[in-house]
């Protein structure tokens, strides 16, 4: 027992590390590498210097809409290392904290592939001629995989919510 508490604190730890971290170095990223990394855009060199202020500000924000979701998720499993922690494996706080995991993995997900990726492509390409502007859709096999895993974080959540009645009805059986 005494390994899982310390290896719990320590993962419950490091996912409260990260939720603080990660936007902090997402923003240094986008602050400090943003005009190269839109060089590597369909756009011509050119037509980078047009990005106003306002323009690149929307495209540091829209790129964090990935990094609330992970946010999300990590602050998630640290609770759930949290009560790991504390020895309390099959109780219902355990098993919402593992339900919301997979259903924000799976509304992440979507939103990524249907809102952030054609939005993030029409706000690099909007200052391009009509005609030259693009919206893009993409689906892979990240993308499936991370549906996949929301999906079975999901029933599996069901399953633990079945087995914990279970063991609910034993406890009051006599």
């Amino acid at each position: 027992m005494n390994k899982i508490t310390k290896t719990s604190r320590a993962l419950s730890m490091a996912f409260f590390f990260v939720c603080g971290l990660y936007p902090l170095m997402h923003l240094y990223a986008a602050l400090e590498y943003l005009p190269s990394l839109m060089s590597w855009t369909l756009l011509p060199s050119e037509q980078l210097s047009h990005f106003s202020t306002l323009h690149q500000s929307l495209i540091i924000a829209l790129s964090y809409t990935p990094v609330v979701f992970t946010v999300i998720i990590c602050f998630q499993l640290g609770q759930l290392f949290r009560l790991y922690e504390k020895a309390k494996f099959f109780e219902q706080d355990n098993i919402g904290r593992i339900h919301c995991i997979g259903k924000y993995m799976l509304i992440g997900q979507v939103i990524q592939c249907l809102l952030y990726e054609p939005l993030m492509m029409w706000i690099l390409t909007y200052t391009q001629p009509v005609g030259h502007r693009l919206v893009m859709f993409s689906f892979g096999t990240a993308s499936l995989s991370t549906l996949v895993t929301g999906v079975i974080i999901i029933v599996a959540s069901w399953i633990a919510t079945e087995a914990h009645q279970l063991k609910t009805e034993v406890q009051l059986t006599i």
